[in-house]
């Protein structure tokens, strides 16, 4: 009965080491797929996403950038999934007016000396009649996107996106396509890594008292 007992204890010891290790094969945050020289100085911590995509997916994350700051954009994938395409935009929103003029009549009575309306030979009010014309303007907004970096098209060494010295907070889109014709039942990880730091500035600053 003893060596049943320790039997079954071991048994499940087993399984829950081998659940906690499937467990922590499947968290993409414990994976990277990213070459170490591509880091460089950057914190990665506040918003890099993980995500578990196949063949044929396509996926959109929105991110800040932040004034003061350089930024970089890493994405890396398993390497099953293929040469994985991104692409880093800016939307923008653009003020158009539209203006309109209409055409209004306002009619007032006559009023004598004494105060009183005005009638003409037939017993009807006589009014003045005055023409205004009324501006209106109605403000609408078209947005439209700016294509910042495609590392399809990019020809330099950088397999990143990286912007320097940010002089507005801002939100970009990170767009990523996973290639079509992978394994049909394949699911693995992307890594969307955001990094930021602290540009160098060139300007002085008065201590303070």
């Amino acid at each position: 009965m003893k060596s049943k007992y320790i039997y079954n204890l071991i048994l499940c010891l087993v399984c829950v080491v081998g659940i906690s290790s499937v467990t922590v094969g499947q968290r993409c945050d414990k994976k990277e797929f990213c070459n170490d020289e591509d880091y460089g100085e950057y914190d990665f911590k506040s918003q890099t996403h993980f995500a578990k995509l196949s063949p044929g997916d396509t996926a959109t994350i929105n991110i800040v950038a932040y004034s003061g700051n350089d930024l970089r954009i890493l994405v890396c994938a398993d390497p099953e999934l293929g040469e994985v395409k991104y692409q880093v935009i800016e939307s923008f929103k653009e003020a158009k007016k539209d203006v309109k003029y209409v055409k209004r009549t306002e009619k007032t009575p006559k009023y004598d000396a004494e105060n009183n309306v005005k009638f003409d030979a037939n017993g009807d009010t006589l009014y003045d009649v005055q023409n205004y014309t009324d501006t209106i303007i109605t403000t609408k907004f078209n947005v439209f996107d700016k294509l910042l970096f495609d590392n399809g098209k990019q020809t330099k060494e950088k397999p990143y996106y990286e912007e320097k010295n940010i002089k507005k907070t801002k939100r970009l889109k990170v767009r990523i396509q996973i290639p079509k014709g992978g394994e049909e039942d394949l699911v693995s990880c992307v890594n969307v890594l955001v990094g930021r730091k602290a540009a160098k500035s060139n300007k002085f600053y008065r201590g303070q008292d």
